[in-house]
């Protein structure tokens, strides 16, 4: 198998995870190329009404969006969160975005600007 200069060959398994790494880092690659930005954020399970509300209020500025750029999809799993967004300045708002998940968050979310 294929593999960079001065690293032993990768397994079937080692090969089929870069690959798919690989796959993964096009993909955010070619959205990234047609307006999409990405932020996701682990948050963990909510486990008080509190932490539900940040996420709802994170959610509902999202979705509200902003002046050229706009929420095209809110979704995740129940420990994170991804929110896709588009339009000419979907950049500027991403970065909104960020810094209200930051202020909102408690010290273990991860905030970070990537589809996962």
């Amino acid at each position: 198998m294929t593999c960079p200069e001065g690293e032993g060959p990768r397994t079937p398994i080692e090969e089929l995870l870069h690959r798919l790494a690989a796959a993964a880092l096009l993909g955010e690659a070619e959205a990234v190329m047609r307006g999409e930005r990405h932020l996701t954020i682990e948050h963990g399970y909510p486990e008080t009404d509190d932490e539900t509300a940040r996420l709802d209020r994170l959610r509902a500025v999202a979705w509200r969006g902003a002046d050229g750029a706009h929420a095209r999809s809110i979704g995740g799993g129940g420990d994170y969160t991804t929110i896709t967004v588009e339009g000419p300045s979907a950049e500027a708002f991403v970065d909104q975005l960020t810094a209200l998940a930051t202020a909102l968050g408690p010290s273990w979310w991860r905030v970070r600007q990537s589809a996962r």
